[in-house]
């Protein structure tokens, strides 16, 4: 279950990268019953962030909403913030529809993105007693990359405070009982910079991060390959805004990965057609069937003009222009 939360995305990146114009309602629609089925479940930042990475590629495409479409699923998606905080919190057998909006206030959405400074605040008052981590969470979080294989479940080994993951680190601290319950405060993308290099660490990766941003932005290549690419990027990179680098580099690598062997397994096909067309027995009497169709509608198979539709002769068949004037 957990791996659709990357394959799935990719794919849906690769789709509004490279569709046909008028499939672009095909496109939303999966994107909309993937979204929309992840947020009832309660993951509310892996079901937006795609979405908005698809939104973001048909806008680069043309494909541009109306602001009225804007406004209204920023409205919707600020009442249904709160909305998938009440159904996850509730029990699974206990869910229902009216005990769900007694629990739903009008701003709770904004209250909640609001909420999302408690790991920062954390943050800063802990590392007052605790030494910087140099660079250790984000070589730690380069060492999931790697997916965890067993035959059969092992529980968590013991990890010291110090070497926790970001999120776990802060959680642990600052709500036991959640920790204890396999939840989770989440984390900051300024909260770990600091965590790791203090105010200088902040400033330094904001401003490697809007120099790379400007330059992703500054390519804008055509070929939907590399739109994919940087969205495959991008949607994990704005799942840190929320989380610390742990959440990043395994679905930007591997999406990259399945990227990758889309275009190995694209260009096979493709030279398996070519080299299928080059060996055809029959392409000598399709060509000379060609070539008496156009002298029989008076068009001389040497002689410049206009080919019939549907019978253009490859490039290996046409004669150089002084060999088709001379005599």
């Amino acid at each position: 279950f957990g791996t659709s939360f990357t394959v799935v995305p990719v794919g849906l990146y690769l789709a509004a990268a490279s569709f046909a114009h008028r499939q672009a309602s095909v496109v939303v629609a999966i994107t909309l019953i993937w979204v929309g089925g992840i947020f009832i479940l309660g993951f509310r930042g892996l079901a937006l962030i795609p979405g908005l990475v698809v939104l973001a590629l048909l806008h680069h495409r043309g494909r541009r909403l109306p602001a009225w479409i804007h406004l209204l699923l920023l409205l919707l998606v600020l009442g249904a913030i709160p909305l998938a905080r009440a159904v996850r919190d509730q029990g699974a057998g206990q869910r229902s529809l009216e005990r769900t909006w007694e629990r739903i206030h009008l701003l709770d959405g904004v209250i909640e993105m609001g909420s999302s400074l408690r790991p920062l605040v954390y943050t800063l008052g802990y590392m007052e007693s605790e030494p910087w981590r140099w660079g250790k969470t984000y070589a730690r979080s380069l060492a999931t990359v790697w997916p965890n294989l067993a035959r059969r479940w092992e529980g968590r080994p013991y990890m010291a405070l110090e070497d926790l993951p970001p999120n776990h680190w802060v959680t642990a601290q600052a709500a036991p009982d959640m920790y204890r319950n396999e939840g989770g405060l989440g984390f900051s993308a300024v909260a770990e910079p600091y965590m790791n290099f203090g105010v200088a660490g902040v400033l330094l990766y904001f401003c490697g991060l809007g120099a790379a941003l400007g330059r992703a932005a500054e390519f804008g290549s055509p070929r939907p390959l590399h739109r994919a690419a940087l969205a495959a990027v991008l949607g994990p990179l704005l799942w840190t805004t929320r989380n610390s680098f742990e959440i990043f580099f395994r679905p930007a690598v591997w999406g990259l990965g399945i990227l990758l062997v889309c275009r190995i397994a694209a260009g096979l096909a493709g030279a398996s057609g070519r080299r299928r067309l080059s060996f055809d027995p029959g392409l000598h009497d399709r060509l000379r069937r060609a070539g008496g169709y156009q002298r029989s509608h008076g068009v001389a198979a040497g002689a410049p003009g206009r080919v019939a539709p549907g019978h253009m002769q490859p490039r290996a068949f046409r004669q150089p222009y002084h060999a088709r004037t001379s005599g």
